[in-house]
This record gives C-alpha cells, sequence and structure tokens, in this order.
C-alpha cells in the first residue's frame, strides 16, 4: 500500500513510499487511564531509581490520594509484582503508608533487590484490618535505571504529533503495559513550532515547511462538565483543561526499550499519522561522529519585564534586582530554526514556547550550526549529543545536510530566516 508520508517530509523529501509501515487513524477510545483500575485507585504513581547497580533500586515511590478519596481505608502498601495485575508475584516494598495526605511518599532504601520477575510496581489501599482491597490497584510499570530492566533508561526519544489528544494518548501507550517504555512522569509533552526542510518545493523561502505555535483563545481554559463548559472547537477537553487540536507537539521521554519496536508501535497506532518530524533518540544504539542533536536555551539576560525592579531608580540594590536568566525569548528560538533549516545546517529544528531549541543535524555541522546561533543570541551555548534515527530517514537526512549551504556571511537581515 503506497501512502502519502507526511512525517518523512521532516527529512527533506516528498514520496511515495510503498515499504513504510501502514498508519492507521488514531482511535483515543483504546486508551485508558495510566495505571488505574477505579476511582479508587491512587492517581500519579511514580517512582524513579537512583541507585547505582543493576538489579537494585531506590529512591522515592510517590502518588496523590484517590479522587474519591479515603474513606474506609487505612493504609497504602507498595509492592514489586511480576504482573501489572493482582495476582502475580509481589513483594512488599518497605512498610505501610498511613492514608490523610493528598500526596504521599514511601522511600525505597539504597541496594533494595528487585525480586526475580518483576516488573511493575503497584499500590494498593488496605482497610483497618490491612486487607488489600483489589479494586484500589494502581500501577507503574518498574525502571531500573542503570542497565537493569530493558536497559533502564538507555536513550532519549524524541517525536512530534498532531494535536494535544494524540500527544496524551501517546504518553498512556507508552506508560502501561504492554509498551512500558516509560513512566508517564518522565514523558514530556510540549506544543512545538516547527520547521523541517521540504525538497518538493524549489524556490527556497517555500522550502522551508513551517508549522506555528496555536495562538488561538481560549487555549489552558477550565472546561469539564458540571462545573465548566466545553472547549470552543478546534480545541479539545483533557484532563480539565482545554488544549489544541491543531498545533504540533513534541513527546520526548527516557526509555530502555528498542528503537525499532517504539517506532513501529507508535506508527502502527496512528500517532505519527501528519507527524511533522519522525522519531530519533540519542543515548545507547547511537554512533559517534555521525548524525547530532543539539539544543539551546534562547533566553535573554536583560532584566524581565516582571522584575519589581524594572521601573525601580537605578540607584536600587543590584543584589536585590539582579538579571532574570530565564526571560524566554520563543520568537527568536523560531527565527534560529528557520535560520538553521534554510542553510542546510539542520534537517528539522523545533522550538516550544520557552524558546528551548532541539535541531537535528550531522556531527559535521556543529561548528556552523554554533556560529549562526551566534548571531541571534550570542551569550548561549547549543550543546550537542550523538543521535540516530531510521535508516532510511538518515539517508534523506545526508543528501539534505549534503547540499551547499547558502549562507555566505553571518549577518541578521530583516527577514525571519537568515
Amino acid at each position: 500500500m503506497q501512502s502519502p508520508m507526511r512525517a518523512l517530509l521532516a527529512l527533506g523529501f516528498q514520496a511515495q513510499v510503498a515499504s513504510a509501515a501502514v498508519q492507521i487513524p488514531f482511535d483515543s477510545s483504546k486508551h485508558l487511564t495510566l495505571g488505574q483500575s477505579s476511582f479508587q485507585s491512587v492517581r500519579n504513581l511514580r517512582f524513579d531509581d537512583t541507585d547505582p547497580d543493576a538489579g537494585q533500586v531506590a529512591g522515592v515511590i510517590s502518588w496523590e490520594q484517590p479522587a474519591v478519596g479515603t474513606r474506609g481505608f487505612g493504609f497504602y502498601a507498595a509492592y514489586f509484582s511480576t504482573s501489572h495485575e493482582a495476582g502475580g508475584t509481589e513483594t512488599m516494598v518497605e512498610h505501610e503508608v498511613i492514608v490523610g495526605s493528598l500526596t504521599s511518599e514511601l522511600i525505597v532504601s539504597e541496594n533494595t533487590p528487585i525480586p526475580t520477575g518483576a516488573q511493575y510496581l503497584l499500590l494498593y489501599l488496605l482497610d483497618g484490618d490491612h486487607q488489600k482491597n483489589l479494586t484500589t490497584l494502581a500501577y507503574a510499570c518498574l525502571k531500573d535505571k542503570h542497565n537493569g530492566i530493558n536497559d533502564g533508561y538507555a536513550r532519549m526519544v524524541y517525536f512530534t504529533t498532531k494535536g494535544y489528544e494524540k500527544a496524551d494518548a501517546a504518553r498512556t501507550y507508552l506508560a502501561t503495559q504492554p509498551v512500558c517504555a516509560s513512566q508517564p512522569h518522565n514523558i514530556i509533552i510540549e506544543m512545538v513550532a516547527t520547521v523541517y526542510y521540504n525538497s518538493a518545493k524549489i524556490v527556497r523561502t517555500e522550502a522551508l515547511e513551517v508549522e506555528d505555535f496555536d495562538y488561538s483563545d481560549g487555549l489552558e481554559a477550565d472546561c469539564g462538565a458540571p462545573h465548566w463548559p466545553n472547549c470552543t472547537e478546534p480545541h479539545v477537553c483533557i484532563g480539565g483543561y482545554c488544549h489544541s487540536s491543531t498545533a504540533t507537539f513534541l513527546v520526548k521521554f527516557p526509555s530502555g526499550n528498542g528503537f525499532a519496536s517504539l517506532e513501529s508501535g507508535l506508527t502502527s497506532n496512528g500517532f505519527l499519522l501528519n507527524s511533522a518530524v519522525p522519531p530519533f533518540y540519542s543515548g545507547k544504539g547511537t554512533s559517534p561522529g555521525t548524525y547530532t542533536i543539539g539544543t539551546v536555551a534562547v533566553s535573554s539576560e536583560m532584566l524581565s519585564s516582571f522584575s519589581p525592579c524594572r521601573d525601580s531608580p537605578p540607584t536600587m540594590s543590584s543584589e536585590h534586582c539582579g538579571y532574570t536568566p530565564l526571560q524566554s525569548d520563543p520568537d527568536i528560538g523560531w527565527k534560529l530554526c528557520k535560520s538553521l533549516v534554510y542553510f542546510h545546517m539542520a534537517l528539522a529544528a523545533v522550538t516550544n514556547q520557552f524558546g528551548d531549541v532541539i535541531l537535528l543535524s550531522k556531527d559535521d555541522k556543529k561548528d556552523a550550526v554554533s556560529a549562526l546561533q551566534n548571531v541571534w543570541i550570542s551569550y548561549r551555548n547549543t550543546s550537542f549529543v550523538d543521535a540516530a534515527s531510521a535508516g532510511l530517514i538518515q539517508g534523506y537526512m545526508g543528501a539534505h545536510m549534503g547540499a551547499v549551504s547558502r549562507a555566505r556571511c553571518w549577518q541578521v537581515t530583516g527577514v525571519d530566516y537568515h
């Protein structure tokens, strides 16, 4: 079956790809609430391993009380388990925790061994007689950070998707059984402005394929019956807030799962349909000196407009005023993204609403990227890590990045991409 692969346009070409996996439409009804078996389950169960040894874990297990409260229950209990459901081999973690707080924590001691076959962290509510209520079960995928289960968090994976609903569902897919690629609190979703090269367009300015932020009214407004109205179309109500259904969202997460299986699953479940930038990653599996991911925080060191000293007399103490290094400049970040792709220094680049730029490039373009970045924002530095993606993608990236740059001098003109 041949189908237009808009996702591949991010890598500088436009074609019918006969061998690509078929992308099916996204169906939000197939995705469940993260790790919960009922409204009596705790919310946001999370745990980050801090133990330096494989096969052992340590850190803090955290969670929020159930949406319906804890009436009738006296304790929480956490378990390592071989199953995400009740009935597996369960080993209690440390001790019970008394209910009562909105957010509760359980400290896991250093060098705590992971029981044989355990791949999940379960949490139950117990009654006053310390008996588990199986309907309260919540689970999270257990991750051994240091080369344990599924190589822990061996790589950082990135991809874009269209609309917040699809991005949120992708998080659910990645954070639940059977995929268990990461824990939900480590899967970051950000609206981004995106630029990538489309070689099918001859005119050089039109060859910049751009997807801007969604600036429409009503985003992040409260929504949902019975207390709040529905969102104004095309916004969607998710988690009690209105989100964009048209903007591009970047999804990034640490994972030990194999990249090929992750990409295949995201494709077959429709998450990459109409995606601007297909998946790529850093960490395990990359080859030094080939491809690179660059990051730079585009933020101003000038006095913030929100500073209490903005309109104060110059005699005000500098210790009191100071400078605000994180005054975001997403407009400059957006222009930098366009310049990088326009001058063949990056195949694709995105910036979030805080001005954090992520770009996909080749290793031999690092110096040129840093020089161009210095034009737009001279007091920041671009950081680079080795990158990789699907072999097909790398082939097209090589063709585009091998082109001669149009840059003749490092000079910003009145045009927002050079």
